[in-house]
């Protein structure tokens, strides 16, 4: 790429932005639920002011669900000039004898000026239509996530959530109404626990609403097939199996809806879901929107059928006195008895209790002090409480005695001792809160999954004594496998911390990942919960100035984050399990978890990851290194500990390891690479851990049966005397903008192609050959975990002259997957004649891939001409290939007005010997009368037909 293409590229991109926030189409989708006893129906027509408004229905029975869609890909352009709104109306509804009226407005250039607007009200006097109320609209309810409004009529009661900018879920309640949506995610788990003890054929409908809420959470950042799939496994764990004991007929409308709409068909009704599948639609071809808009219609009908159920369990709890357990689940007093077993609230509210609580395991400070795991941060939480809150009361030396010579900076003594304490003390302890929460949280909801399952199991549960081991498989793998949810807890104010808001973004299945070996809640809970020793920060060569801390066990790594970065990996978190689960074996580290801590009052805001340390911390590390691939200002700084690309090959370093490991390292990298290109990341890196093996360790070595992707596993060196730990780490990083006018700088510079930035696919295919030809240093030849593909490159005829002197400096590519060998160049030949022979690995995710044959012309001066000049294309379905030899003589070379190639492919399987016979030459062709394929001229290949495979001589 020369600097003419790379100003153009950054130039598009920043007009496409500007583009995006003033003229693209925008969508805002209400999603109403009819909460009341009352029929809820639409007098008249919506009233348009800018884009269009639809209603997709007349009239809505008690419990049932619609949507009122405003757009903007249906408005004209001067109704939009004279509002300057995308989409801009309102809409009247009635309700027994009350209006409802909704109004709208989606300015143009929005995402600038932050001024869409979402009101809603209970007509009075005053509101004569609906248009004088869209004239009168008040700013009260902006449209932004987590933004929550309401309206009170004499009847009945309307309630709106915005989950995104674009997405409204509202709900109108009559006197008797019921929601549980205003409680967090702890207070909707202690009302399932509750459940469980008192009212246990209720616990899959307290778990179903619970996990529908923390779905919709997480739904605005991802892909419409991943919702799709999420959804589905919702619905046909709870709703389509009835495991929550609706109503017949309760949802019926909706159920019809959202069944015309399934995509793909489910073979079985409760048969596992297949992300692979939902992954390979088109959105634009199959109407995964329509699909999930009538998904999210029957959950809310679903949800709010079972709220309405579920209100005569809450009358109950509280008529038992216990309802102020689900209210106060989320307070640090609760939270601190669950860890200190003790008995009553009331006895945190006693100072005294507390004191003696402390002095009682002061005895064993002073023996204690040098052992920090004797000494749980929840017990300094209360002395923090103590010192802070009453510090007159308290003498000195308890606090003192609490904190041994390791813990000087001990965060919740910090906030204890000064208001200015060290901003990253205090971020470390709202960090661990954050994380043992969320971890325990994921442990008492698998022990209410295990219980229903078991219910259901033995007959007992809702779905009576005839339940299928296949709607028991359904609850479990929803247990376990639930790919998308947001946790949110919120703690108020205590114990001398500021009131916390957390999310835990789908903890409950990464903990499961790896069968629960890697990651696991139990193992976080150990490693980084209350009861572990303080966090260490670790130094960091990173340029983005972010935070990491280290478990003191050096199981588990810390590290903020950007909020883009925690978007995009809130986007890639489904295909990233999916990938997991699917290859076992991959090197993409493995995350225990996507948090978000909020302290309001101490103005912290700060997303991080939760992350499986690549290194087995029972070896000791002598090197590590850090490999992109690059080799442009790729050597470690003076004072920095981490080896780069450049002091890789330095070092002659390279992974000697057997030829089967070798292989199956490489394919198990490009599969990897592949699923990172997939969402356009680059910049991420290869981390290789080297421990040099003593002889007194021979007997602590990992079995070869322990894999590299096991904990304690690693890759041995053939001659047993390295032991490497390899991890693909760092690739939240998007090619935006700011990228890209780094790669022009670095194109003007003449190093477009090897600097460290460039564009994902560019940086996928350019790390595969890296890590192939200098990590693992396979031969040119060396086979993938199949075979190799042996590829004759005979000759061309006629080609594209691209110089300005009238001719062509020709070579031609050959790639399969990420990997691509290719031939000599020759000099200003349209006619040229290579007779050169290449080799690629075959691995197994290569069987459904295609082959391509590229022609380019060789340009000597990249930086001004840019890239080189290409001249044609064949392409050919491994399939074919690997079904017998495919021959090309003379084929016509696609996108491109003239040119043929002859070329001859075949696979040759692992094991096999080398084939003598040398398909070059005329005269072999005319020799050849024995099973070798014959080669002859063919009618051409056309887009989309199949090559032309040569069938053998009898």
């Amino acid at each position: 790429m020369h600097v003419l293409e790379s100003a153009y590229h950054v130039t598009r991109r920043s007009i496409h932005r500007a583009s995006l926030a003033t003229f693209e189409n925008r969508v805002l989708s209400v999603r109403l639920t009819n909460g009341t006893h009352e029929t809820l129906h639409v007098p008249k027509g919506p009233c348009v002011v800018a884009g269009a408004c639809t209603v997709s229905f007349q009239e809505l029975a008690p419990g049932e669900a619609g949507t009122i869609r405003f757009s903007s890909s249906e408005g004209s352009l001067v109704g939009s000039t004279k509002s300057w709104c995308h989409h801009a109306g309102a809409v009247e509804l009635v309700v027994g004898q009350e209006r409802l009226l909704l109004a709208q407005a989606a300015p143009i250039g929005q995402s600038i000026k932050k001024n869409s607007c979402f009101a809603f009200r209970f007509a009075g006097e005053r509101d004569k239509d609906v248009r004088q109320f869209y004239k009168q609209m008040p700013q009260e309810f902006m449209g932004l996530p987590g933004a929550s409004s309401s309206a009170a009529g004499k009847e009945f009661t309307a309630y709106a959530m915005a989950s995104s900018p674009y997405e409204v879920d509202m709900v109108v309640l009559g006197d008797d109404g019921v929601t549980f949506k205003g409680m967090d995610s702890l207070q909707q788990l202690r009302f399932a626990e509750l459940c469980k003890e008192y009212k246990p054929d209720n616990v899959l409908q307290g778990l179903f609403i619970a996990d529908y809420m923390a779905v919709c959470n997480a739904l605005p950042n991802i892909s419409l097939t991943d919702r799709a799939f999420t959804l589905d496994l919702l619905i046909l764990t709870f709703v389509h199996s009835n495991v929550i004991g609706l109503p017949p007929d309760a949802v019926k409308k909706n159920l019809q809806l959202w069944e015309r709409s399934r995509v793909p068909p489910v073979a079985s009704s409760m048969g596992p879901l297949k992300h692979g599948a939902y992954d390979a639609l088109d959105p634009d071809t199959h109407n995964v929107e329509d699909h999930v808009e009538s998904a999210l219609l029957l959950l809310s009908a679903a949800t709010f059928q079972t709220m309405s159920m579920m209100h005569e369990v809450a009358a109950d709890l509280q008529h038992r006195g216990l309802w102020l357990e689900v209210v106060g689940a989320n307070t640090y007093e609760t939270q601190m008895a669950r860890r200190l077993d003790i008995e009553s609230d009331e006895d945190l509210k006693d100072e005294s209790f507390i004191m003696e609580h402390l002095k009682s395991g002061q005895q064993d400070v002073d023996s204690t002090a040098s052992d920090p795991k004797s000494e749980g941060v929840f017990s300094r939480l209360v002395a923090c409480h103590v010192c802070g809150a009453g510090a007159q009361k308290v003498s000195s030396p308890v606090v003192c005695a609490r904190a041994s010579p390791r813990r000087t900076s001990d965060p919740s003594a910090m906030v204890a001792q000064s208001s200015s304490s060290n901003p990253v003390d205090l971020l470390k302890l709202l960090v661990r809160h954050c994380i043992h929460t969320s971890a325990d949280y994921v442990l008492r909801r698998s022990i209410l999954y295990e219980f229903a399952a078991s219910r259901l199991q033995s007959g007992s549960g809702a779905a009576g004594g005839g339940a299928l081991d296949g709607i028991v498989a359904a609850v479990l793998r929803c247990s376990t496998m639930l790919p998308l949810a947001q946790r949110c807890f919120e703690t108020g104010e205590g114990f001398g911390l500021p009131a916390t808001f957390c999310k835990s973004y789908s903890m409950d299945a990464l903990a499961h990942l790896d069968g629960g070996t890697v990651a696991s809640s139990q193992q976080v809970l150990e490693s980084l919960g209350y009861q572990a020793v303080e966090y260490k920060v670790l130094a960091t060569n990173s340029k983005s100035g972010e935070f990491f801390f280290i478990s003191d066990d050096k199981r588990f790594l810390i590290k903020t984050i950007s909020v883009n970065e925690s978007i995009l990996l809130q986007k890639m978190l489904t295909s990233y399990q999916h990938h997991i689960r699917k290859w076992p074996h991959s090197l993409i580290v493995r995350y225990a978890g996507l948090f978000n801590v909020e302290a309001p009052s101490a103005g912290l805001s700060q997303y991080f990851i939760v992350m499986r340390s690549v290194f087995d911390p029972a070896f000791h590390i002598h090197e590590t290194y850090d490999l992109k691939g690059s080799l442009f200002n790729r050597r470690k700084k003076e004072g920095e500990s981490i080896g780069k690309d450049e002091d890789w090959i330095s070092a002659k370093q390279h992974i000697a390891t057997p030829s089967h490991r070798r292989h199956e390292l490489y394919a198990m990298h490009e599969l990897d690479v592949e699923l990172l290109r997939r969402f356009d990341v680059m910049d991420y890196s290869l981390l290789v851990g080297v421990h040099h093996i003593q002889e007194r360790e021979a007997q602590d070595l990992p079995s070869e049966s322990a894999g590299y992707w096991q904990p304690g596993g690693g890759v041995l060196s053939e001659d047993q005397k390295t032991l490497y730990f390899v991890g693909l780490i760092d690739f939240l990083i998007m090619y935006d903008l700011g990228k890209q006018t780094e790669n022009f700088i670095r194109v003007v510079q003449g190093h477009g192609e090897d600097a460290s930035c460039v564009s994902p696919p560019s940086y996928a295919k350019r790390q595969a050959v890296f890590i192939r030809d200098r990590v693992l240093t396979c031969g040119h030849a060396e086979p993938g975990t199949l075979g190799r593909l042996q590829v004759e490159i005979i000759s061309a005829e006629n080609l594209v002259a691209a110089d300005w002197i009238g001719t062509s400096d020709p070579y031609v590519r050959v790639t399969l997957g990420l990997l691509h060998r290719q031939t000599d160049m020759v000099r200003r030949d349209c006619n040229p004649r290579w007779g050169s022979t290449l080799f690629l690995p075959v691995n197994e995710s290569h069987t459904g891939q295609e082959i391509e044959l590229s022609v380019w012309d060789w340009d000597a001066n990249r930086a001004l001409r840019g890239s080189d000049d290409f001249l044609g294309k064949l392409i050919v379905p491994m399939q074919h290939v690997l079904r017998g030899p495919v021959c090309f003589l003379g084929e016509p070379l696609l996108d491109v007005s003239q040119g043929q190639l002859s070329v001859r492919l075949t696979f040759q399987p692992l094991g096999t010997e080398e084939p003598t016979f040398n398909f070059l030459t005329a005269e072999v062709l005319e020799a050849s009368d024995t099973e070798e394929p014959v080669l002859f001229e063919t009618d051409g290949l056309q887009g989309g037909s199949e090559p032309f495979i040569a069938t053998r001589k009898k």
